[in-house]
């Protein structure tokens, strides 16, 4: 059954919010934790009506779903024409995007341009985005150092990933996309 709880628009949806729903959003979670508002496994999709959802926020999640281009798909289904998506993940290059044995996705400063129309290999799905921005992040340590390492990490992304991520590490990415097109239910090629 779809969910379309006479939202006034524009409608936004927090993505396996948890505990910390981001702002007046209609949360969405697997568990009734305080602040979920819709309880639902959202690897078997997200029960809303296609082309309703202005806005989407799926932080932290993208990294324990089962299937990243069937998420991405059913995200991209409920997105009205232009709808934003932001996701935060783990950088790939982290130590904690592999100390949590839940994980089972690791994310690269590209991993997005697959449902770009820029990426030679975005024929895994129809859907399309447009990236309007990424940032690679590191969030903790030595001060001047951080700041390096977002100076780099985003100033020069593919050199930073080539040659010196392996010692100066981002922790985490934050991309926000842009639905192309009006594609309400993708269909996927198998």
């Amino acid at each position: 059954m779809a969910h379309n709880r006479g939202m006034a628009s524009p409608m936004k949806i927090d993505l396996a919010c948890g505990k910390k729903k981001e702002g007046a959003r209609l949360g969405f979670d697997r568990v009734r934790l305080p602040g979920v508002d819709v309880v639902c496994d959202l690897d078997r999709g997200i029960p809303l009506a296609d082309n309703c959802v202005d806005e989407a926020v799926c932080c932290w999640f993208y990294e324990h779903c089962q299937d990243v281009v069937k998420l991405t798909e059913e995200i991209h289904r409920v997105l009205k024409p232009g709808g934003r998506l932001v996701i935060k993940v783990p950088y790939y290059t982290h130590f904690q995007a592999f100390n949590d044995p839940t994980n089972k996705h690791f994310f690269a400063y590209d991993t997005f341009t697959y449902f770009t129309n820029d990426n030679d290999y975005n024929f895994y799905t129809p859907v399309r985005f447009e990236i309007v921005r990424r940032f690679l992040g590191c969030n903790a340590g030595f001060y001047p150092l951080r700041r390096l390492i977002n100076f780099l990490a985003n100033h020069w992304p593919r050199f930073y990933e080539e040659y010196l991520n392996k010692f100066l590490r981002a922790s985490s990415m934050r991309i926000e996309l842009r639905k192309i097109g009006e594609a309400g239910k993708a269909k996927r090629l198998t």
